[in-house]
């Protein structure tokens, strides 16, 4: 986890059927509706793009895909089925709950670290 440019903290989780692609899914917090209400969640899934040295190809492709996506199961399902398969610790749970704001963002992805993504920098996620 971590908070601007630190990091706070790393735990391990499990991840169910690890052979299956996750996708990449960014959770984002909302305002909740209310004071009593609990917090609301928009999601944002990226389509999966075919790798191509020609990036005329590689936009089609792009454009396929997307049209591709739409087709199967809705996107926010396979966000939530994503997030169903990662297992976290509880007490983890509770550290996160406890540090939630609005603007926080979960993000799930077959992509590990990378100079992109690591200390000192924001988190990006690729969407071309």
């Amino acid at each position: 986890m971590r908070q601007g440019f630190t990091s706070l903290f790393d735990v391990p989780v499990e991840v169910k059927t690890p052979e299956e692609p996750l996708g990449t899914h960014v959770f984002t917090a909302m305002e909740p509706e209310n004071e009593d209400s609990a917090v609301r969640w928009n999601v944002v899934s990226i389509p999966e793009q075919s790798s191509s040295t020609d990036s005329t190809k590689e936009r089609k492709a792009s454009k396929q895909q997307i049209v591709e996506s739409a087709s199967s199961a809705p996107l926010s399902d396979k966000a939530n089925a994503a997030l169903n398969r990662i297992e976290i610790p509880q007490d983890t749970v509770e550290q996160i709950s406890e540090l939630l704001t609005p603007g926080s963002s979960l993000i799930i992805s077959d992509y590990g670290i990378s100079s992109e993504t690591g200390p000192d920098t924001n988190f990006i996620v690729l969407t071309h």
